[in-house]
């Protein structure tokens, strides 16, 4: 029984051992090569049974007509409708491969969901811990966990009398690791474990020729020497640094490479990238601060550019009435890229709109005229290059503000007496224009 094809790598099940943790839900596509079909006359009990207490996910379904269900790779039952559930359990089983540190919390989860569904666990000759669970379809289900290989084992002398004795290389991918030497290789789950790397890249490094293992076994089993691994662990290190893998294969294969000289000019482009990744991060603080503070600029910086009549607590009370709403999201990013100087440039085209205002009451403009009409267009037009997107709805809402709002009202009433209400009239006259009842606007 010693001629064997190792193929532990291709293989979801990690190895056996207390604290093994188990694979994470497989939810790649592949061409299944096995599966189990379960007829159930309650399609989401079932489902719910299977996820909630085996431990499965749901992959996909076709409402009313499956349900795909898969733990790791591989593991795969299709829930169906049927007509009835058998009577008795039958004799046959269906066995999935679970670790040892999931015994518990399964056994816990079915016995919660059906109490007596669970038998269990026992410890098997042939080295595992089974769980037996009867599902609401009547279905016999094995969990399985492999234990770790004892050579010295009653389990293992069971197996030894049958003719079973595990190669060098299943006994360590089984827990038993051996020290590497020139003629005792590892493994490219034991390679991918000590270095941190995945199967999938050993195999990619080893297709393009940049790390091959230097032994086979006779059955093709990939095993890497110690002047593999030392290779590996340069690799490692140089594609940590950022260099691409042809840079790590000249670096690597040419006796006369300038290594220093290029890790210099990888150093020079780490540089450049810190960098940038500094001015992110500072771009990233004014953005937070700027969400929530709302105005990036001192208390002195804010008199000097919009007056004393100017309250610096405004911002944080907008903060407090709008923080959640989009129009304050606008208005914050917009706020973190803006230095005093183009503040200053919005605070004179505000000023400009407010004098143009107070002139019109001076001339007895009326509200829904041409004039006061331009004049409700142009301050929405400011209002939203200047803070956010101010619809002619909303425009009617800010009127209404700009009129009971006693600190509004006081700005603009002490530009022109009258002028806040003149505003709100304007404002309202204009939304009727605009098919706009103002009685019945909101904030959209």
């Amino acid at each position: 029984m010693s001629d064997y094809y190792d193929a532990f790598e291709m293989s979801p099940v990690p190895n056996a051992g207390p604290d093994t943790v188990p694979p994470e839900p497989f939810r790649g596509i592949y061409a299944m090569p096995a599966f189990v079909t379960i007829p159930t006359t309650d399609l989401a009990a079932s489902t719910d049974f299977w996820i909630r207490g085996l431990g499965f996910i749901e992959l996909f379904s076709i409402p009313g007509g499956v349900v795909h269900l898969r733990r790791w790779a591989f593991q795969d039952v299709l829930l169906v409708p049927g007509q009835s559930v058998p009577e008795q359990t039958p004799a046959m089983s269906v066995s999935f491969s679970c670790v040892l540190s999931q015994v518990g919390s399964l056994v816990e989860a079915c016995r919660a969901l059906r109490p007596d569904s669970v038998d269990g666990p026992r410890d098997t000759p042939w080295n595992t811990r089974d769980v037996e669970v009867i599902t609401p379809e009547n279905a016999r289900i094995i969990l399985t966990a492999a234990k770790r290989f004892d050579p010295d084992s009653e389990e293992a002398r069971s197996l030894a009398a049958v003719g079973i004795t595990p190669p060098g290389a299943v006994a360590a991918t089984m827990g038993s690791m051996h020290d590497v030497t020139a003629t005792d290789g590892l493994t490219v789950g034991q390679v991918a474990t000590r270095l941190g790397v995945t199967v999938r890249a050993l195999h990619h490094w080893d297709d393009m020729a940049l790390a091959r293992p230097s032994l086979r076994t006779t059955a093709g089993y990939r095993l890497y020497t110690a002047g593999d691994l030392e290779r590996l662990h340069r690799i490692v290190v140089y594609r940590e640094t950022g260099l691409g893998l042809d840079r790590i294969r000249a670096i690597l294969d040419d006796s006369t490479a300038d290594v220093p000289g290029a890790l210099r000019a990888q150093r020079t482009q780490v540089a450049e990238r810190i960098d940038r990744l500094q001015q992110l991060n500072a771009g990233l603080d004014r953005m937070i601060d700027a969400h929530e503070r709302g105005l990036l600029l001192t208390v002195e910086q804010q008199a000097a550019l919009f007056g004393p009549q100017w309250n610096p607590d405004w911002p944080a009370q907008a903060r407090q009435l709008y923080g959640d709403t989009p129009q304050w999201q606008q208005y914050a990013e917009r706020s973190a890229s803006r230095s005093p100087e183009e503040w200053r440039a919005i605070a004179d085209t505000v000023a400009d709109l407010d004098r143009a205002l107070g002139d019109a009451v001076d001339a007895g403009v009326v509200p829904g005229s041409p004039e006061a009409n331009q004049l409700v267009e142009r301050h929405r037009e400011v209002f939203t290059s200047s803070f956010f997107t101010l619809t002619r709805q909303m425009q009617v809402c800010l009127g209404r503000k700009y009129e009971t709002d006693p600190e509004f009202a006081a700005h603009y009433d002490g530009i022109r007496a009258g002028l806040a209400t003149w505003f709100r009239q304007s404002v309202d006259a204009s939304a009727r224009a605009h098919s706009i009842d103002p009685d019945t606007a909101t904030w959209q």
